[in-house]
């Protein structure tokens, strides 16, 4: 995987999505995305993450809805315990995502192989491959798959999340090509509890790019603002997070 030399990278492709957690019933799918450009840079050097993505849902929002949706553009950062959206220009605090982009970056190839060493993970064997289990940062346990070439090409966690409770995550790596030395996937799929939020065709991959991720002013510190409106006697909207709730 030549991990010793690589010390942050950037890929970029295309392909599908999904909002999970976002779906208008409760037995309805999740929104889709079909993403015109999708890029992550993943520094593990610092602990540190950038991802971006522009698209638009692919089908609507329910049914009788238009499928006609504009093209949206969602940037997201996180380093070391922040992190944050831009808003146009604006950063803003969203300590919510937190956990959520610590394991964007570990369920990189690379990243689960950085977290491995500094979690002094072991090999075992298993079958024509190869696997190895560790715990991140005390946040969540991780199980990484290797292929006989000693790719990675699975990596198996299990995650808290607001609306689905403990779910499980599986991402998935193909098509392995050398990008400037450095072998990558060209396919990665990623399940969130046995459901498909991920397809992405990898087109271009950097090794060790210069940008560097620093956390903005307006971020340190932050903390979920929980406002309160009363919409009704006895019925109040709190909003704010991640998911606005009513409280009756």
């Amino acid at each position: 995987m030549a991990s010793e030399r690589v010390k942050s990278l950037q890929f970029t492709g295309s392909g599908s999505g999904a909002l999970v957690g976002q779906s208008f019933e409760p037995s309805g799918a999740w929104p889709e995305l079909a993403f015109s450009g999708y890029a992550v840079l993943a520094d593990y050097q610092h602990n540190a993450l950038r991802q971006e993505w522009v698209g638009k849902r692919s089908v609507g929002i329910r049914a009788g809805v238009s499928s006609a949706q504009p093209s949206q553009r969602s940037v997201g950062f996180y380093r070391d315990t922040s992190a944050w959206n831009m808003i146009g220009p604006v950063p803003v605090a969203t300590p919510w995502a937190l956990l959520e982009r610590v394991h964007m970056l570990v369920a990189t190839p690379h990243g689960a192989l950085w977290a491995a060493q500094r979690s002094g993970a072991t090999l075992a064997s298993m079958g024509a491959g190869t696997d190895f289990n560790f715990v991140h940062d005390s946040m969540f346990a991780v199980t990484v798959q290797l292929n006989s070439r000693y790719q990675v090409q699975e990596i198996q966690t299990q995650l808290a999340h607001e609306v689905l409770g403990d779910v499980s995550v599986v991402t998935r790596f193909a098509d392995y090509k050398l990008f400037n030395g450095v072998p990558f996937p060209g396919r990665i799929q990623q399940y969130w509890g046995g459901t498909q939020t991920l397809d992405i065709q990898v087109s271009q991959v950097q090794v060790n790019p210069s940008f560097v991720i620093s956390i903005p002013g307006l971020v340190l510190g932050g903390e979920p603002r929980v406002l309160s409106e009363q919409l009704a006697d006895g019925v109040w909207l709190l909003s704010g997070g991640p998911h606005s709730s009513v409280a009756i």
